[in-house]
């Protein structure tokens, strides 16, 4: 028995690496004889430094920055061994488990930090900046980078905005003051879902929520102000990133760095799976196993667990997903391409309770569902 063991991390709770070796000592105690391998991805935010200094193509560079609410903090990236790219992952300085719960709110935050890092990269003498764009705790746009890399952004009486996305609406002008020379550097954008910027789908609609928009007004301030930076960036560069696959990424950071840095929009998993041979692997197995913190109408834009149920749904092989939490509205899982889509959870337990114990539950979940598998398919 081959059985890959493929999942993106369990955001707030355990890294993917960690969920990995938690589902792998569930498979032992059924399979115990089995191969396993196991492949930790990303969706090209949180988790993919790990994965370019694991597979020996890069190092870490250690650097000062801000987190979303301007408190310095350490902060690191990955220089490529070519020393002239570098992989920013947009969490490490602008990411939601850099805050407390009651420190989460998309009007205030900001991805000021993550251009600190980019800022540093590019001084070092990169030309090619990848920006992982998972697990923001941020809805701005980009704006927060792009202060850090020297432009300015204003309202109406010539007053520089303050950060967030709750400001966004205030904007009038752009101007770009830096001194660094931003057209010899390519960027691109290892993106996570293909959302647009605007709409029900949304970066503010869909995901501020979970960043800590508190109700519908919060939502249609956050949008707004996206939908004013539109405009204003399409005045002053004659892009609509409006019409963008991938703009609402990371609370519009995709639309924003596309706009103004014209950067690339690509899929970050693909980028990441072709670096760990995922496709490769998953030919060669009989099973698959994947996951994420939770599963819901989300997974349908390029999550983790939809990309690698796609790759072994090319060679039929049976793909097993687990998950912190699974939405009740998604009623039909075998349309993401999942053989069996579970819970992880084992009673009525709480968020915080769940998180801690998350190692036990995935562990002892995956002997559940492969107890059950092996007796149907022997």
């Amino acid at each position: 028995m081959n059985i890959i063991i493929a999942p993106d991390s369990f955001k707030e709770s355990l890294d993917a690496k960690d969920v990995s070796i938690a589902i792998k000592k569930g498979v032992k105690k059924i399979y115990p004889q089995s191969k396993i391998q196991l492949v930790p991805i990303s969706d090209g935010g949180e988790g993919a430094l790990d994965i370019i200094v694991n597979s020996k193509l890069g190092e870490y560079i250690y650097s000062k920055s801000f987190d979303p609410l301007m408190r310095e903090i350490n902060s690191k990236y990955v220089l490529f061994n070519d020393k002239k790219t570098a992989w920013i992952e947009l969490s490490k300085s602008s990411g939601i488990s850099l805050l407390k719960n009651n420190e989460k709110n998309p009007k205030l935050t900001t991805t000021y930090g993550t251009g600190i890092l980019i800022k540093n990269a590019i001084e070092r003498g990169c030309d090619k900046i990848i920006v992982g764009l998972g697990g923001s705790a941020t809805n701005d746009g980009g704006t927060g980078i792009l202060s850090a890399l020297g432009f300015k952004f204003f309202d109406d009486k010539k007053n520089l905005l303050e950060n967030g996305g709750g400001y966004l609406k205030q904007l009038k002008k752009i101007e770009n003051t830096t001194k660094l020379d931003l057209k010899k550097i390519k960027f691109e954008l290892a993106c996570d879902v293909e959302n647009r910027l605007l709409g029900k789908n949304g970066a503010s609609h869909l995901y501020s929520p979970q960043k800590g928009a508190k109700n519908l007004v919060d939502i249609n301030i956050l949008e707004d102000g996206l939908k004013n930076l539109s405009k204003i960036i399409k005045q002053k560069y004659k892009v609509d990133i409006s019409k963008v696959i991938g703009g609402g990424a990371a609370g519009g950071c995709g639309a924003g760095l596309y706009g103004i840095l014209n950067a690339t929009i690509s899929s970050g998993f693909s980028l990441l799976s072709k670096i760990v041979e995922l496709e490769k692997k998953i030919k060669c197995s009989d099973l698959v196993i994947t996951g994420e913190g939770k599963i819901d109408s989300q997974s349908f834009y390029g999550k983790v667990p939809f990309q690698v149920a796609k790759i072994a749904n090319k060679y039929n092989i049976p793909v097993i997903c687990l998950s912190g939490s699974i939405d009740r509205k998604l009623k039909k899982f075998e349309d993401i391409g999942f053989s069996g889509l579970f819970s992880i959870q084992n009673e009525p337990i709480s968020l915080k309770k769940s998180i801690t114990k998350s190692k036990f539950l995935i562990e002892t979940s995956t002997e559940r569902i492969l107890s059950f598998y092996k007796s149907v398919t022997k």
